[in-house]
């Protein structure tokens, strides 16, 4: 297709062409984005109802064995890295502007979040040092006490897949359910072992979600056409760095938390 109509801006025109194709992002992603949505609102009225404390409280005294022994490694799972390097590896030659939006998102998300957590809310306390740890449920290994708000592990969860939905809903319709359901118990990790409250975990996912909505609708089409300019040899290259920097990345991540649980032994 012929994106260089005179007298328009390609790159203009190209978003409009994805955005009335698509009829809208949120139509791309519907199956998540009503999982998200109701399970979001449900996390709204309970926050409202009983507070930034005592929500919880309700949530995080919700724990079974398997729980117990699930979440604490699941959680990890929510820092982003080993789920998108894993993707950029897989779809590094199907979807290269993809890949290039995702990206974008996190690092922007990123940045924004520690300007959050270390400058405008610096002094909001996670719940071990409001609550006392022998009042709630803490089992992670890592000393969690500072900076909570708002939770940056469900940002980058939801922000990540909200990006696997957009690909996945293409294949089927459920898929988008199950990414729906994977942001939303990656984001409770972070309740249910004790590190963040109700509300730092919706505003973080919240954060995520809008990141998201930001790079796939106004992003993606531009690098869309970006790459169709380019020619196969220079994106060979681009391919081969994508997966090198995936693999170098998974090992990292793999070896980070590996560390982690040897020095909790």
């Amino acid at each position: 297709m012929d994106y260089k109509t005179k007298g328009r801006d390609p790159l203009n025109q190209i978003a409009q062409i994805a955005f009335y194709k698509d009829m809208t992002f949120i139509k791309s992603v519907k199956f998540f984005f009503t999982t998200l949505t109701i399970i979001g609102l449900a996390g709204l009225v309970l926050l409202g109802v009983q507070g930034y404390n005592q929500s919880f409280l309700s949530l995080n005294r919700l724990h079974f064995a398997i729980g117990d022994e699930v979440f604490p490694h699941l959680t990890h799972l929510a820092d982003g890295v080993l789920l998108t390097t894993l993707m950029g590896f897989l779809y590094a030659n199907k979807d290269k502007a993809w890949i290039g939006t995702m990206a974008w998102s996190l690092l922007m998300m990123a940045f924004i979040i520690n300007i959050l957590k270390y400058n405008i809310f610096e002094t909001w306390a996670r719940p071990p040092l409001v609550l006392g740890k022998e009042q709630i449920h803490y089992i992670t290994t890592q000393n969690e006490c500072c900076n909570t708000f708002p939770s940056g592990h469900s940002a980058t969860a939801v922000c990540m897949f909200t990006f696997f939905a957009f690909q996945w809903e293409k294949q089927r319709a459920y898929y988008g359910i199950l990414a729906g359901i994977a942001a939303i118990l990656l984001g409770y990790s972070r309740i249910y072992i004790g590190v963040h409250f109700l509300g730092d975990v919706l505003f973080g996912s919240l954060l995520g979600f809008l990141f998201a909505f930001a790079g796939l609708q106004w992003v993606y089409p531009r690098l869309l056409l970006y790459f169709q300019k380019k020619s196969d040899n220079p994106l060979k290259y681009y391919t081969f760095f994508i997966r090198l920097i995936a693999v170098i990345l998974m090992i990292y991540d793999i070896h980070r938390i590996y560390s982690i649980y040897r020095l909790a032994s």
